[in-house]
């Protein structure tokens, strides 16, 4: 599938990249990033150093006041408090840390966190009885709840207060609680919308605080893995927490940290945001995908070595078993989608009959990314079945969903990705409604992937400088991405793959200087390159740590070959 290159620098006011090159002292090029990411002279110098000076007050939250006075007051009168998470990291994260937080302070707390097998997404009538039963007074809701009418009036008929902690998408009608926190909220002043549900508990724990150093010093590394693992936008306060949390992830990780890098074969010191959304945080999601999540909040509360490094191993092979399954679906998916006629269909809704609940989220994004439509894949269970759901850019499948809601039982979750639950009779329904929807919202551009490009990379200069210059720019992720670099007219001076053909390496020749270029799992097209070629290349800029050398290197996302 052909790609549409986007050159962001063309797009960028010169005037602006020196104005930012004057106020923050750096380079040409380092100024020209900045201007892409949209960061202006006033701002630069802040974003650069990041830090606590870029966290905003928590009491900025719409209802803080309220949830902090009604938590202490349950602190103090030994209430029994319930902190009613999701299943995967974010979720995960969030329980932990109030957890953490309430047990270091002395008061009487559990947590909840629903199976996703049995109970699915969200807060549940059958889990608010039991919470009640077990004599909690007051719910409090992480990473869920914002769409939890019906269960929020249940709890509160039953004699409990509510306050719900979210940060997915607000529907039409706000539960009846005690407090709702959540900056998604239209009322709600907070000037940063992009917290992820652990980031909004960290606010909430800042508050109970009273101290946002202390918070931070205590929190922030779990405050970080969620914020990575949930793909929120690493802008703003996410950029800045989550520097702050690899910060003391690399310098002083807790035992339970420590146990899952090494499970999962990375070093602390040299830890980055990449390391954590593709190693860490899919052996701490396979605890709800596979069975419990208990033992991954008990991770990262506990002080013991022992247990630390006994739940890592076993996550690690929960994790395992995940991928296994994992590829039993895809190749089914891969099937139907081969059997059916998706070809013109701009939304692709698979069901199965048995499709475990929580691997096919993960297979739903793969599907996007190959076929790069929102694809939403369903369990079959009977009369009802459970979905999950992943969009591009374009489509809000929160709101995409949303115009289907006569047609679902429950939904939930945001712009790119969503949960749901359907009566099988309403599946072929459902599809339709939204390949309507889509129809009227995809233009045919936004259905074509595309590269965002920062820059032009002109090799003459020394490249493992620059590359070295990028770090001030991390920690990346959505939003924030490693920068990208467009190459042109570049000679290709030789052309290898890897041992197993899997991958592609080019050295790549300009203006008396050379460049390695490595295409992960792009071996097949060395069967069209040869030496001479010339190319323009897109890719990000790499440091090879390789026998005690150092060397420049551009990671490939895509080529042309020049006419």
């Amino acid at each position: 599938m052909d790609k549409r290159w986007n050159l962001l620098y063309e797009k960028v006011n010169p005037d602006t990249v020196s104005a930012i090159q004057n106020a923050a002292s750096v380079s040409p090029l380092l100024a020209l990033l900045l201007a892409v990411r949209g960061v202006g002279p006033k701002e630069a110098a802040d974003y650069l150093a990041g830090g606590l000076s870029v966290l905003h007050d928590p009491f900025l939250l719409k209802d803080m006041d309220k949830a902090v006075e009604r938590i202490r007051k349950a602190m103090r009168d030994k209430e029994k408090i319930t902190i009613y998470g999701d299943y995967d990291v974010d979720g995960i994260s969030s329980v932990s840390m109030l957890l953490s937080y309430f047990r270091t302070s002395g008061a009487d707390c559990s947590f909840y966190i629903p199976d996703r097998e049995t109970e699915g997404y969200g807060v549940n009538e059958a889990a608010v009885r039991k919470i009640r039963h077990d004599g909690t007074k007051l719910l409090i809701t992480v990473d869920t709840g914002i769409t939890a009418c019906r269960e929020t009036e249940l709890a509160t008929s039953l004699g409990m207060d509510v306050i719900i902690t979210d940060h997915h998408s607000v529907g039409a009608s706000i539960p009846d609680a005690l407090a709702v926190i959540n900056p998604k909220q239209a009322d709600c002043p907070y000037p940063f919308k992009g917290l992820c549900g652990a980031g909004v508990a960290f606010k909430l724990l800042t508050a109970l605080c009273g101290d946002t150093k202390k918070a931070v010093t205590e929190y922030c590394d779990i405050a970080a893995l969620a914020t990575i693992a949930d793909v929120v936008p690493l802008t703003g306060e996410n950029r800045a927490l989550t520097a702050l949390g690899l910060r003391k992830m690399r310098k002083m990780p807790s035992v339970g940290f420590s146990a899952i890098f090494e499970a999962s074969g990375i070093s602390a010191e040299s830890l980055s945001s990449y390391q954590i959304s593709f190693c860490v945080a899919p052996r701490l999601n396979a605890a709800g995908r596979m069975g419990s999540c208990t033992p991954a909040v008990r991770l990262l509360v506990t002080d013991s070595e022992s247990e630390a490094k006994e739940i890592a191993l076993g996550l690690d092979n929960q994790n395992t078993a995940r991928k296994t399954a994992g590829d039993g679906i895809l190749e089914e998916a891969l099937a139907l989608i081969e059997k059916g006629d998706y070809a013109d269909k701009k939304v692709v809704v698979l069901a199965h009959e048995g499709w475990h609940h929580g691997i096919i989220g993960i297979i739903a994004s793969k599907l996007t990314e190959q076929l790069w439509k929102p694809t939403i894949l369903i369990s079959k269970d009977g009369n009802e079945g459970k979905g999950s759901g992943r969009s591009i850019p374009g489509l809000n499948l929160f709101e995409a969903l949303q115009s289907a809601a006569p047609l679902l039982s429950r939904f939930g979750g945001h712009a790119l990705a969503a949960g749901l639950t359907v009566p099988t009779e309403n599946i072929a329904a459902l599809s339709d409604a939204l390949c309507e929807y889509a129809n009227a919202v995809l233009t045919e551009e936004q259905m074509t992937p595309s590269i965002d490009i920062d820059a032009p990379l002109d090799i003459s200069l020394p490249l493992l400088q620059i590359a070295e210059m990028l770090e001030v720019l991390e920690p990346f992720g959505a939003e924030n991405t490693k920068p990208v670099f467009l190459l042109s007219d570049a000679c290709i001076s030789s052309v290898r793959t890897s041992k197993d053909n899997k991958h592609l390496f080019l050295r790549l020749f300009k203006d008396g200087t050379s460049v390695e270029c490595v295409a992960f799992g792009k071996g097949s097209l060395s069967e069209d390159l040869h030496k001479g070629d010339s190319l323009d290349v897109v890719g990000t800029l790499n440091i090879n740590n390789y026998g005690g050398q150092s060397t420049p290197q551009i990671i490939l996302q895509d080529l042309r070959r020049k006419q």
